[in-house]
């Protein structure tokens, strides 16, 4: 596990995008690259055999520590790395932060996942997206 800095976003760009990326999904890794360089993100890389096989982020705001955004690639799952960047994260901003909150699919592996590590549903909500190219 690594806290990627500058010469590791790329790969930290193309693990996120990939890990998250379905056949039916649009193209994420723009979006993994603008979460990239948001000021405060911190950015983790989990490597297996040295390759990457996780990425995640994570950020201090408002005194809450957020742990989101986080991505393990399909070959790759099951291996208990999202536990590793979970943990790592979860670290990274303890002691920093009065409170921490995560997202995750309800239901999903990822939210049994948080739940170990003693984090309790708040709400759920509906997250929508589309391609920009798409006319109303």
């Amino acid at each position: 596990m690594v806290l990627a800095g500058p010469a590791e976003r790329a790969e930290w760009v193309q693990t996120m995008g990939c890990g998250f990326a379905s056949s039916d999904d649009i193209a994420l890794d723009p979006i993994a690259h603008t979460i990239s360089h948001l000021d405060g993100k911190s950015l983790f890389l989990a490597r297996i055999d040295g390759e990457p096989a996780g990425a995640a982020a994570a950020n201090i705001t408002d005194a809450i520590g957020l742990v989101n955004g986080a991505s393990t690639r399909p070959d790759y799952r099951r291996r208990g790395i999202q536990q590793a960047l979970l943990a790592a994260r979860i670290n990274h901003v303890a002691g920093r932060c009065e409170a921490m909150a995560v997202t995750s699919s309800p239901g999903s592996a990822s939210e049994r996942n948080i739940q170990r590590f003693g984090f309790s549903l708040l709400h759920t909500k509906a997250i929508m997206i589309r391609t920009a190219s798409e006319t109303p």
